[in-house]
């Protein structure tokens, strides 16, 4: 039973939500002619049906981590992947529009749980000193799912079809939930000094209040979604066109030198963590997150005649070095009481999801849009190279750079608890 309840066990099955999460939330590329076909829809509706998973997944963010700090984390985690594996067999049955948008709203839904969820598990199994290296850990392998989701799906899609795709994932959701059930501790809970606390603390809406009336808190939530613009915005939409164009290649290759920002993500994210927590320091890893990021994107859209190779590196390098963005949720877990450590997650996450994909993605197509680029699909953008480079490129530096700006105004917490005298 000693190994069945070790923290690094429980925390690493735990993990494999945040994985999943990924996988099916760039799911729907992969099977876009497909069920335009199965559905009778045009690409309109194939990317409304992609996009109504985030439409319950950000709001349910800070709803979703408070759970945690009321309910056993182990039956959160297991009955919401129960539910995940009946959206993803609904989504493999659907015949209409309809269907497929509420299956991916049900999904995005229960997936809410699985960050928050597993940052819980980390603040309360691991000392604080761990904390940003496993958030790095999990983002890695969240990462890691983007980077091999697609093409992993891609190859079952065209050997067993998208129902067969989904239904096997249906089956992979219905085993973790089960082993979400039987291996994690019920008792991993709040410290017993919280249980005294009085009952109006507890509340939910207090909890709440706690959260948003700290600066410190949106501070941290504003600079991770700059940060993290760069997988949400560039890598998950706007680099395989561009890489397309630039250089007359394939969608198989262009979206090959796409998933070298997330593979580059996956190792920068513990490495961050882990130097982090060694020189008992934030803010400085902060800066040079952003710094490095600014130089590599100024170099990616405004150097003239770079190989493919070296954009290849160039690529890789951008998504390790926008890795500053999970540092953030270290900050965040260090200045909050344990009694709320739960909606803090979800704020953050929530902070740093809104301001890349619903907001800004939105507004650089409307910027390209007023160019008069074709936006009917993405993934085969007919675009003027300088205009993307302008476009695109001057966007996201404006994001770096407002990054920077917010990191310094971030209060340094030397990776040590700083709320004590507040529980």
């Amino acid at each position: 039973m000693s190994f069945i309840r070790n923290p690094w066990l429980m925390w690493g099955l735990a993990t494999f939500t945040v994985l999943f999460q990924f996988l099916l939330q760039t799911s729907v590329s992969v099977m876009l002619p497909n069920l335009r076909e199965a559905l009778n829809i045009n690409v309109l509706n194939v990317s409304l049906i992609s996009a109504s998973f985030f439409y319950t997944y950000v709001f349910l963010q800070i709803p979703a981590g408070m759970l945690f700090d009321r309910f056993p984390a182990r039956n959160i985690l297991a009955t919401s992947f129960f539910f995940v594996a009946f959206a993803c067999l609904l989504f493999s049955m659907a015949h209409s529009y309809g269907m497929a948008v509420i299956s991916r709203l049900i999904m995005g839904v229960f997936c809410a749980v699985a960050f928050p969820g597993v940052l819980y598990l980390a603040a309360n199994l691991f000392p604080v000193q761990r904390f940003a290296f496993i958030v790095g850990i999990t983002e890695m392998f969240g990462m890691s799912g983007a980077a091999l989701g697609e093409q992993f799906l891609a190859l079952c899609v065209e050997n067993h079809g998208w129902r067969n795709s989904m239904l096997y994932c249906a089956i992979s959701a219905f085993i973790l939930a089960g082993l979400l059930f039987l291996i994690i501790d019920k008792n991993i809970t709040k410290p017993l000094a919280e249980k005294t606390i009085l009952s109006k603390r507890n509340s939910i809406i207090n909890k709440l209040l706690e959260v948003i009336k700290m600066p410190q808190a949106w501070l941290c939530g504003i600079f991770s979604g700059l940060m993290f613009a760069i997988i949400s915005t560039f890598a998950s939409l706007w680099c395989i066109p561009y890489i397309v164009k630039l250089y007359q290649v394939s969608l198989v290759q262009a979206a090959t030198s796409s998933a070298l920002i997330f593979f580059g993500a996956a190792l920068g994210n513990p490495l961050f963590g882990w130097v982090s927590d060694r020189l008992r320091r934030r803010k400085p890893i902060l800066l040079f997150s952003a710094g490095l990021t600014v130089i590599l994107l100024a170099v990616i859209f405004f150097s003239p005649n770079l190989s493919l190779f070296t954009m290849d590196l160039l690529l890789f390098g951008l998504g390790f070095g926008c890795c500053g963005y999970a540092l953030p949720f270290a900050i965040a877990r260090e200045i909050t009481p344990a009694h709320c450590r739960g909606a803090m997650m979800g704020f953050i996450n929530m902070l740093s999801i809104i301001v890349g994909a619903p907001i800004l993605q939105p507004i650089i197509g409307w910027a390209l849009s007023r160019q008069h680029i074709a936006m009917s699909n993405p993934a085969q953008l007919t675009l003027n190279v300088e205009v993307y480079q302008h476009t695109i490129g001057i966007s996201l530096l404006i994001c770096l750079g407002l990054a920077m700006v917010i990191g310094m105004l971030i209060k340094e917490t030397h990776c040590r608890d700083i709320n004590l005298s507040q529980t």
